[in-house]
């Protein structure tokens, strides 16, 4: 199960050391947004940070199926 609104840290695949969240967008969207940044703090001001849509929360399996990442 992929958490949803829990940081985790890349440890490979794409960008491995950065950090990702999910967020769940379904009210706007109908999805869950991922984003990566190089920091832990996705929100600060101008962090370098890209994202990804998937359409459901069955989507997001496939979507981090070559990527590990460590939750914390």
């Amino acid at each position: 199960m992929i958490p949803i609104g829990k940081l985790g840290q890349l440890v490979s695949g794409e960008s491995p050391g950065s950090y990702v969240l999910v967020k769940d967008d379904t009210k706007n969207t109908g999805g869950y947004y991922i984003y990566i940044s190089n920091t832990p703090n996705i929100n600060s001001p101008l962090p370098k940070t890209y994202d990804y849509w998937v359409e459901s929360e069955s989507c997001l399996p496939e979507f981090f199926s070559d990527w590990e990442v460590e939750w914390t």
